[in-house]
């Protein structure tokens, strides 16, 4: 038969539920060709209320067998995945349902034929009411059709009665794979601290160039309220001259090691733009990677984020740190940088990144003078999750979760109109951080200690939360 699309649903609620999909939609790639992923939402338990909460996403795959092989291969996939025998609806380490495959229709009990061992049901039917499975296929293609009725997936999902009309919470398995590195996106704004172990950067170049120095501050921003820390060992200022993955690894490597050895509770990022030495970081401990070049440095970048199956920043930037000045020429800065960031996180998940552990970063201050960094940031309701608010669902939302980082740069003194060293931009940090909630989902910032009062009560205000503690536990 010819290749047709097949939209299947996974859920899980027992064990370490994020690694259960993860390992899932790995199982799916290399059984088929996998074509896209929806976000990781987090979901109450349907039919049977006396059981933990579920993580939903949805797969699309592209399939030739039949639609009895391919639901044979999703039940092997469970039982490698681990799922055992359990009651109808209960809980379970895995699920995988055939929601759509194609267009085509089947169901055993009116076909004829005696009862199969594999009961086999096209299109799935429930799908129809169930949002775990309409919100996460709506957002890979809002016009998928129910072969039966002609509704598409969006349009289904708006009719869901009033009390199914909450969207799901969007998660992101940030610091691991546990449920302890769990971040729920909207509930409030996260600080990502900045750990700079480089002896040239523009702000506080050669301070933390020592395991122990960068230790000690790296504990001291966690203290102060930082749910990340990035640790950057070469330098992305204007006109920085790169370095040798191998000093680059020199320097940041026994930081990394150091940090996982700490008390540190926070994920480590690195912030780096080279595969090999994103690699070497994560089998130190490393949890994120933050490119500053979105994986266009390094064409090893995005299958080796896929490969190391962690979360990935990819900022927007033209050129490289040293040329990016020149570049900073647009028709539409808005228009073009949402474009080009698009597609650097569709690439992403070309190359086998799941939607989920992807967040995006328009790159302020890279490859654009003051007033274009001014003009993306009146504009970042563009940029984020669609359901962030309500300017952000209507408009054309990239529909990632988003990293902001204005902390300290160049155009804030160029806004003020007075030169100001690094060092006492802090207030014109705070206003640019707060102008950036509640699109913004982290803040990538220096004075973390101020920063996270500036966070709060934005957060108060747009998100009509309180001030969170200083704890990366409060996700």
């Amino acid at each position: 038969m010819s290749r047709l699309r097949a939209y299947i649903a996974l859920g899980s609620n027992l064990g370490r539920r994020a690694a259960n999909i993860r390992a899932a939609v790995r199982q799916l790639s290399r059984e088929f060709e996998l074509e896209a992923t929806a976000s990781l939402y987090e979901t109450a338990p349907a039919y049977v209320d006396d059981q933990p909460p579920f993580l939903n996403t949805v797969a699309a795959v592209r399939a030739s067998c039949s639609p009895r092989e391919l639901l044979a291969t999703l039940k092997r996939i469970e039982v490698e995945v681990g799922r055992l025998p359990s009651a109808r609806w209960g809980p379970r380490a895995i699920d995988l349902d055939l929601v759509l495959y194609g267009d085509l229709q089947h169901s055993d009990a009116s076909s004829g034929d005696a009862a199969p061992s594999l009961p086999l049901e096209l299109p799935h039917p429930r799908m129809g009411e169930r949002r775990f499975v309409l919100e996460p296929l709506a957002e890979i293609d809002p016009a998928a059709r129910h072969p039966r009725s002609g509704a598409t997936a969006a349009a289904m999902l708006a009719a869901l009665p009033p009390e199914d009309a909450a969207p799901l919470q969007r998660v992101c398995p940030l610091g691991s794979d546990d449920d302890e590195g769990l971040v729920r996106w909207g509930r409030r704004t996260l600080l990502m601290g900045v750990l700079n172990v480089t002896p040239d950067s523009f702000s506080d170049g050669g301070r933390f160039d020592s395991a122990a120095a960068a230790t000690a501050h790296a504990l001291e921003l966690e203290a102060a309220g930082a749910d990340i820390i990035d640790v950057g060992a070469v330098s992305t200022r204007p006109g920085a001259v790169a370095v040798s993955p191998e000093e680059e690894l020199r320097r940041a490597a026994p930081v990394v090691q150091a940090l996982h050895a700490s008390p540190l509770r926070a994920p480590i990022s690195v912030d780096t733009s080279c595969a090999a030495v994103a690699a070497e970081l994560a089998a130190l401990g490393a949890r994120v990677v933050n490119d500053v070049s979105g994986g266009a440095m390094d064409r090893e970048m995005l299958p080796t984020v896929a490969r190391l199956g962690l979360p990935a920043v990819l900022m927007h930037m033209r050129g490289d740190p040293a040329t990016m000045a020149s570049h900073a020429r647009y028709d539409d800065v808005v228009a073009d940088v949402r474009s080009e960031l698009a597609g650097r996180l569709a690439a992403a998940q070309a190359a086998g990144v799941p939607k989920w552990d992807l967040i995006g970063d328009p790159g302020i201050g890279f490859a654009k003078t003051a007033p274009q960094s001014l003009a993306l940031l009146r504009s970042l309701h563009r940029f984020g999750l669609s359901s962030a608010s309500a300017a952000a669902a209507a408009s054309d939302a990239l529909d990632y979760p988003l990293l902001v980082g204005v902390s300290r740069k160049s155009f804030l003194g160029a806004a003020v109109g007075v030169e100001l060293p690094p060092q006492e931009r802090a207030w014109a940090t705070a206003a640019a951080c707060a102008a950036s909630v509640p699109h913004a989902d982290i803040l990538r910032v220096h004075d973390v200690s101020q920063m996270r009062h500036v966070a709060a009560v934005a957060d108060a205000i747009h998100r009509g939360g309180g001030a969170p503690p200083a704890s990366t536990d409060n996700r």
